[in-house]
């Protein structure tokens, strides 16, 4: 009987490890772990995926947005954005969205 109750022990642990494990990296991927990837100087404000290895950043640093691309070559920096430019997104389907801006952006900024 001590046999099945230390197995049954041993299993629970196991998948409570693998659970724990998991959630850390659910926690690391999405950015949330305070000391980690956490920033004194700026913040992302927003990220849209535009698909499998790329999105675009709304970008906060020292007071100012900017506007990035991220993609597997690297980072670009498109221009700034005047926080009364953003407009918050109208969700029509959960988890998409559309990033729309009220003013123009010069060719210069984009």
């Amino acid at each position: 009987m001590s046999d099945v109750c230390s197995g049954l022990l041993s299993f629970v642990g196991v998948v409570g490890l693998f659970a724990l494990l998991f959630f850390f990296c659910k926690k690391l991927q999405s950015g949330n772990i305070v000391g980690v990837t956490s920033s004194k100087y700026m913040v992302v404000v927003d990220k849209v995926a535009l698909g499998p290895s790329s999105s675009l950043a709304i970008v906060k640093i020292g007071g100012k947005y900017y506007l990035a691309s991220v993609s597997g070559a690297g980072v670009t920096l498109h221009g700034n954005i005047e926080q009364s430019d953003l407009v918050e997104a109208q969700r029509r389907t959960v988890g998409l969205g559309k990033l729309r801006f009220r003013g123009k952006m010069s060719k210069g900024e984009l």
